[in-house]
Formats: C-alpha cells, sequence, structure tokens
C-alpha cells in the first residue's frame, strides 16, 4: 500500500489564473524559498504560493519569539491545546508557525495589469522569514524578472528577456532570446542556450552556459566556468576557478583565471589567432599552430588566455 501525503492545510496554499494569449512580462519576488517557473504552450498564467516549512533557512523558526506575539493578535487560537505528548510550547509554536504561513500566503500579492502578472510576497517583518514556494506556468516566450533571498530560482521553456538575482541559492535557465542578466551571491547558474547578450555574475558558485551567440561576460569570484558553443564575442574572469569553452567557432575571446586552468577548443576546421599564458603554470596545445599570421582575411576566432598558476591547454571540439 502506496502512504498517500496529506494535502496542505487550507490557507496555506493560494491559486490564481489569468488568461494570457500571448507571452506576458512576469515579476517575481520570494523572500524566502524557491521561485519555480515553467513557459509552455498556453493561454493561460497560473500561479501557485504555498507555504512549506522545509524550504525554511537555517532555523526560520529561531525568530518566532518575537513572530509569536504577533501572530497571537492574528489568528483565533481557541484551537492550541496542550497535552499531546509534545508539550504546550511545541503545540503552540506549530499553530503559531502554520497561523504565519497561511497568513504569509493570504498577503502574497498576485495581479494582473495589462500583460504584466506579479508576484510578491509579504516584505514586513516577520512575514517576510516564512518560507514560501511560488510556482508560476506562463506562455512560452514570456519576460522572466526575479529575485530571490535565500532560494533557488528555476525557468524552464524558452523565454524572452530575463533578470535574475537570488542572494545564495542556484539559478538554472532553458534558452532565451532576450537579454539576459543573472547574479547570485554563492549559489551555481546554469543556463541554457543564449541567443542574446547575456551578464552572468556569481560569487563563489560554478557558471554554466549551453551555447553563447551574442556578445556576453562572465564573473566568478571562485567558481569554475564552462561554456559550450561560443560563436560571438566573450570575456570570462575567474579569481581561482578554471575556465574551459568546448566549442568555439566565431568572435574574440578573453579568459582570464587568477589560478585556475584555462582550455580552449576549437571548432573543427575554424581557423583561430591564439594567445595563451600561464605565468608559473604549463602551457599545451593539441593542434598544429604556426607563428605566421594568415595571410587571408583575419580569421573569425580570437583567443586571449591568460592564468597565474593554472594549466593552459589549446584542444578541439569533440
Amino acid at each position: 500500500m502506496t502512504e498517500q501525503s496529506a494535502p496542505p492545510p487550507e490557507g496555506l496554499v493560494r491559486t490564481r489564473e489569468f488568461h494570457a494569449p500571448g507571452p506576458v512580462e512576469l515579476e517575481l519576488s520570494n523572500g524566502v524559498g524557491p521561485l519555480h517557473v515553467e513557459l509552455v504552450e498556453t493561454d493561460a498564467v497560473h500561479v501557485e504560493v504555498r507555504h512549506e516549512p522545509a524550504h525554511g533557512y537555517p532555523d526560520w523558526r529561531g525568530g518566532l519569539s518575537g513572530l509569536l506575539s504577533w501572530v497571537s493578535e492574528q489568528i483565533n487560537e481557541t484551537g492550541i491545546k496542550a497535552g499531546n505528548g509534545r508539550g504546550a510550547d511545541g503545540d503552540r509554536e506549530d499553530e503559531h508557525a502554520s497561523g504565519a504561513g497561511a497568513e504569509a500566503v493570504r498577503r502574497t500579492r498576485i495581479d494582473m495589469t495589462g500583460n504584466r502578472v506579479a508576484v510578491h510576497p509579504p516584505t514586513e517583518v516577520p512575514l517576510r522569514s516564512v518560507p514560501l514556494v511560488v510556482r508560476v506556468h506562463a506562455p512560452s516566450g514570456s519576460r522572466v524578472s526575479a529575485h530571490t533571498g535565500p532560494g533557488e530560482v528555476r525557468v524552464t521553456g524558452s523565454s524572452g528577456r530575463m533578470s535574475i538575482q537570488s542572494g545564495s541559492g542556484s539559478v538554472e535557465t532553458g534558452e532565451s532570446t532576450g537579454t539576459t542578466t543573472v547574479r547570485t551571491g554563492s549559489g551555481r547558474i546554469s543556463l541554457g542556450g543564449m541567443h542574446a547578450e547575456v551578464q552572468a555574475r556569481s560569487g563563489s558558485g560554478p557558471v554554466e552556459i549551453a551555447a553563447v551567440n551574442a556578445a556576453s561576460s562572465v564573473v566568478t569570484g571562485s567558481g569554475s566556468v564552462w561554456l559550450g558553443e561560443v560563436s560571438a564575442d566573450l570575456l570570462v574572469r575567474s579569481g581561482s576557478g578554471s575556465i574551459a569553452v568546448a566549442d568555439g567557432t566565431a568572435g574574440q575571446v578573453e579568459l582570464i583565471s587568477g589560478s585556475g586552468d584555462v582550455q580552449f577548443a576549437v571548432g573543427n576546421d575554424v581557423a583561430a589567432e591564439v594567445d595563451l599564458v600561464s605565468s608559473t603554470g604549463s602551457v599545451a596545445s593539441e593542434l598544429e599552430v604556426t607563428t605566421e599570421p594568415p595571410s587571408e582575411d583575419p580569421p573569425p576566432l580570437r583567443v586571449f588566455g591568460r592564468t597565474g598558476s593554472g594549466r593552459a591547454l589549446l584542444t578541439s571540439s569533440i
């Protein structure tokens, strides 16, 4: 017999749906907890906001001492009883936490004005520390603006312009046809095919981008950087992480790492001008190279790579 999880108590989940015959502007935020956006072929926007204690970050209940007195003014306490084996204080805390969750869900702003859909949980103390999960289904091609504190942001499907910021969570997206800006303090960044400019910044997390097809930049303090296809101008800087490009075909590419390895794979049958230097590490090439410039037009690909103590390697794409 399969055990079924019980549905959340009434008031701890809220849904709204809006008619949307085409792409919309999504303006989303979440103080504590994840933001999940699914872009599909649909003519509606569906929003779900749920209280989810499992997504609390280092003891979100630690602030309950101040929260309890506030919630006691907001909810009916007639159902709070002691003596179920856990103690009155434990029961009381759970009841208050549940009440705070319901209040945070109830006071979350969910509205649509024109083609802009906004979802914003309350920002005042203490409700802003209540962990919520925000899920949105919207038409493919929608633009996404998302901001969360300690929580991941995940966007699946094809989007337009994106602006995403996470305090310490990871960011994962599908492909985008618009300008994309992503910033996270310490989380991982994983992006699909980018068909317009990308600016990705991470304090300490790794960065992965499937394809870069327009002038872009990637900066990380100590995380590694991996890029799939590169066919446009690109600047990559990492304080101590490694940098790798799997298939470079065009553009002026600058790769700089303080102490990490730098590896660049040139696409098949692509002529490239390459300048790789490692101050104290090794430099190697698996390709045939010459010191003489080509007699024909300048090559479509120019690579400039620098590392302080890592290894610099030039190779071919698979």
